[in-house]
């Protein structure tokens, strides 16, 4: 949140989270807009992280189930990088 609002999204965490609370779907924990962009962000926090995400000298992961759509992961320091970059 504290990175969304630093950007200068407007930012709300959904209550217990559950995405109903800020009218959203239920797997929704934040709801971020900025001019015509709009995040929908779902939270996950472990304990630990499996080894696969590790990104070794790389600073994107992507992955994919077959024939399913691609995900990106990447450091918080490159998604503040990116969203810059696009504000320009």
């Amino acid at each position: 949140m504290s990175l969304l609002s630093h950007l200068g999204f407007a930012a709300k965490r959904a209550w217990g989270s559950d995405g109903r609370s800020i009218n959203e779907k239920s797997d929704v924990d934040i709801s971020a807009i900025k001019d015509e962009l709009k995040l929908k962000v779902q939270v996950k926090r472990r304990k630990k992280i499996p080894n696969y995400f590790d990104l070794g000298n790389a600073n994107v992961l992507a992955v994919r189930a077959d024939r399913g759509e691609w995900l990106f992961c990447f450091p918080e320091s490159m998604l503040e990088e990116i969203l810059c970059q696009a504000d320009r």
